[in-house]
């Protein structure tokens, strides 16, 4: 059996999870032998096997028959037998070995995310080689609480696109409705009414002794934390975005036994909303509609008309870098953009005539 998660690469101890990425407990699978491979295989122990008794022969039969009549010839004869012994008798061993423990070489494989697979090989159910491809989750982002608010982000957009630089990780000149939804994410997630999170790709490879990993920001993924309903959000901007998630499930279960009169039943405690993908997200609120940003960059500008007095720019500003920074990832608010970019970019697939 192989002790790798096939998502990471990470040690996984046996009956357990992936300790590194919480991926449920490894089930990989011997690669069964076709025919063609079995044959091959069979040729190449076949071969190895002669090859190494051949080499152990010749050895024994020079050392059997080393004596020759001549000081000279016996001189000669000692010097090619030790080279004789010195080569051959490794070689052979070594392909007699090599013969051997290639009946023991077994082949893993292991389905990761999207289609992807990892493979492993072993011998005596040691590990030889592996690699894989697959997704990573990292723990929610831990967002602090802040007076942002897209309805601001929007109206000060350029002030913020002048004021943010590249090292923040967002991009020169985001679309400002882009700007205004991601500054509504933070601001609900600094209120724990929804929780983000990064997801990565990775490939890694186990040479038998460590691991090595390539990995890279993929996209956010956001949840809803609470139940009340999107119309109690004041900022418009939140307003849209909580439309467009699913709250958590709130059921109610009976008690064993008759209620008393009059009893309210007991509540359960909320479900956990499903983790969406932003661009998913994005895809709900505009519809698949290319020209709704420009509807909703209409609708927060009357939004802006109408509201009360905002705070000034240097403070929005000062207050956006300061929660990007906080958040511990570096490349959170670009990753955000593009995965807003995304989503408003999806469309509706043409069905085939």
């Amino acid at each position: 059996m192989v002790g790798l998660c096939p998502q990471c690469g990470e040690d996984v101890p046996g009956g357990g999870g992936c300790p590194r990425c919480h991926a449920p407990e490894p089930r990989w699978r011997v690669t069964p032998h076709s025919l063609r491979s079995v044959l091959v295989g069979f040729l190449e122990w076949f071969f190895m096997a002669l090859g190494g008794a051949m080499c152990l022969l010749v050895a024994y039969a020079f050392c059997h028959d080393w004596i020759g009549p001549g000081l000279g010839q016996r001189i000669l004869q000692v010097v090619l037998g030790v080279v004789v012994v010195g080569v051959g008798l490794p070689v052979g061993l070594m392909l007699l070995w090599s013969s051997f423990a290639g009946r023991f070489v077994r082949t893993w494989t292991h389905p990761t995310s999207e289609g992807r697979s990892a493979s492993a090989t072993t011998r005596f159910g040691r590990l030889l080689a592996a690699n894989g491809a697959g997704r990573a989750i990292r723990a929610p982002l831990d967002v602090p609480a802040n007076a942002l608010t897209g309805l601001e982000a929007f109206a000060h957009y350029g002030v913020l696109r002048r004021a943010i630089p590249a090292r923040y990780g967002l991009a020169n000149s985001p679309p400002r409705v882009d700007v205004a939804l991601m500054a509504a994410l933070l601001a609900l997630a600094g209120r724990r009414r929804v929780q983000l999170r990064v997801t990565s790709a990775l490939s890694w490879s186990h040479d038998g002794k460590a691991v090595t990993r390539n990995e890279w920001a993929e996209g956010v993924e956001v949840r809803r934390t609470d139940a009340l309903v999107a119309g109690t959000s004041v900022d418009p901007v939140e307003a849209v975005l909580l439309g467009a998630l699913a709250t958590p499930d709130a059921r109610v279960f009976s008690q064993e036994g008759p209620l008393p009169y009059r009893a309210a039943a007991a509540a359960e405690p909320d479900a956990e909303a499903p983790w969406a993908r932003l661009p998913q997200v994005i895809f709900a609120i505009a519809g698949g509609d290319a020209r709704f940003r420009r509807g909703l960059r209409a609708e927060f500008t009357a939004a802006i008309e109408g509201s009360a007095p905002l705070r000034t720019s240097e403070s929005v500003a000062d207050e956006l870098v300061a929660t990007l920074e906080a958040a511990g990832d570096r490349t959170f608010g670009a990753t955000i953009v593009r995965q807003v970019e995304q989503g408003f970019a999806m469309r509706d697939p043409v069905p085939s005539v």
